[in-house]
């Protein structure tokens, strides 16, 4: 059995991520992807539980808009968690991972069951206010 913790399928991609948090704007790359969250490379500059977006650019000139809280971040590497984001980019998000799953139909699946936390949502909208 797994001690994997996740409920959403993750799969291991590499593009440029544009994070912007106030005003620090930097460029990293991805590690991994879900339809929930991110990992990229490490980024000191970042405070986790903050919020801040993040525009993943696709090799065919698309980019993924997300805002998105810092879940964590340390050597392994910088945790996003998506909070918001448009149509357009959850309808390129799906099909990037899809195209990159092992298994297709699970990515379809897991539209069935909600993924974001109300908490989560509030404690991102407070920090944008503050």
């Amino acid at each position: 059995m797994s001690n994997e913790k996740r409920k959403r399928l993750r799969v291991e991609v590499k593009f440029p991520v544009v994070v912007h948090q106030g005003k620090i704007r930097v460029i990293s790359m991805s590690r991994d992807i879900s339809l929930k969250g991110l990992l990229s490379d490490y980024r000191p500059e970042f405070k986790t539980g903050e919020p801040c977006s993040i525009s993943i650019k696709l090799s065919s000139g698309i980019a993924i808009d997300i805002d998105c809280m810092i879940a964590a971040s340390s050597s392994r590497g910088t945790a996003f968690d998506f909070i918001k984001m448009d149509e357009q980019s959850f309808y390129h998000l799906h099909n990037l991972i899809k195209l990159h799953a092992k298994n297709p139909d699970r990515v379809d699946g897991e539209l069935l069951n909600p993924a974001f936390d109300e908490g989560l949502l509030k404690k991102y909208l407070n920090a944008k206010l503050d």
